[in-house]
């Protein structure tokens, strides 16, 4: 009997030092599950919004869509953005880009495409930010995403074959770094 009652103390003190070390540590595990997300939406980080001055331009070869898959076309400080796919359909391409940040427990950063705005009843509104431009033709916004990576997100744009055929270089102008800072 002692012996039963011996290891559920001992096992009540492991459940309870786990308990401990569990909840001082769940802001890490959060941020191991969510990343910029985690921040984004917690109260402990602010958050701040800048324009990027500068555009980025880059070369699209129309000839083998492929080759330009995985191309980073923005790099800056450990974030990158670059082309995730090149889809013809009909007479126009959608070029799809992914946005990549980083985190760690004290801050984020993230450059991208898309404002992530945290609502004053604490929902996310996304919207795309950046624009894209063939020459001094701006393409149509495609699509974006919501912070569906642990460490980025999502956006397009259609582009006119005609004028990409034609010019080949591809303008982003107003790419957004997003900071999360723990206060």
């Amino acid at each position: 009997m002692n012996r039963r009652k011996n290891i559920l103390i001992i096992f009540l003190l492991i459940l309870q030092v786990v308990s401990v070390c569990i909840f001082y540590n769940i802001d890490k595990i959060k941020l191991m599950q969510e990343g910029l997300r985690y921040q984004l939406f917690n109260m402990n980080y602010s958050i701040s919004f800048q324009t990027i001055d500068s555009d980025v331009s880059f070369d699209i070869d129309i000839n083998n869509l492929d080759s330009n898959i995985h191309t980073i076309i923005y790099e800056n400080d450990g974030c990158t953005i670059m082309i995730d796919s090149i889809i013809k359909k009909d007479e126009k391409y959608i070029i799809y880009f992914s946005s990549h940040g980083i985190y760690d427990q004290q801050q984020g950063k993230l450059i991208t495409g898309v404002e992530h705005k945290i609502l004053s009843n604490k929902k996310i509104e996304d919207k795309i930010y950046t624009s894209c431009f063939i020459g001094n033709i701006e393409c149509q916004n495609n699509s974006f995403s919501g912070l569906n990576f642990k460490d980025g997100d999502e956006f397009s744009f259609i582009i006119d074959a005609k004028s990409l055929e034609r010019v080949r270089k591809v303008t982003l102008k107003n790419l957004l770094l997003i900071k999360m800072e723990k206060m």
